[in-house]
C-alpha cells in the first residue's frame, strides 16, 4: 500500500465530501447512485487505510503519545505508560476500520 501525503488525503476528503453531498440530494438514476456509493466505499477505505495519521494534528497527537509513554518508562509510572496503548485512538486504520462501513479495506468492493 503506498503511503498517503497530506496533499492527497486532504483532495480524497474533499472529494468524498462532494459525493456524499450528491448521494445526500438525491436526484440520481439508479446507476448513477450505484457508481458514487462505489467510489464513496472505496475512498472511505482509502483514507482509513494509513496507521499513522496523515494530518498535522494527529501526527502531533500521536507524538505527544509516544513521549509521555517514554517519560513514563524513564520515571516508572504505569499510568503514563498507559499513553501507548492510547496511541490505538488516533490510528486512522484502526478508528476507520470499526466506525465506517467502507472503512474496512479488506472488504470486497461492491461492483465486485
Amino acid at each position: 500500500m503506498w503511503a498517503m501525503n497530506r496533499k492527497e488525503y486532504a483532495q480524497a476528503k474533499a472529494e468524498l465530501a462532494r459525493i456524499n453531498e450528491v448521494l445526500r440530494e438525491g436526484h440520481l438514476t439508479a446507476e448513477e447512485r450505484a457508481n458514487l456509493e462505489a467510489r464513496s466505499v472505496a475512498l472511505t477505505g482509502q483514507l482509513v487505510s494509513p496507521w499513522l495519521p496523515v494530518t498535522l494534528e494527529g501526527r502531533v497527537i500521536a507524538l505527544c503519545l509516544v513521549l509521555i509513554g517514554g517519560y513514563g518508562v524513564w520515571a516508572e509510572s504505569l499510568l503514563l505508560m498507559m499513553a501507548w496503548p492510547s496511541m490505538v485512538l488516533v490510528s486512522p486504520r484502526l478508528v476507520g476500520g470499526s466506525l465506517y462501513p467502507g472503512g474496512r479495506t479488506s472488504r470486497r468492493h461492491p461492483t465486485d
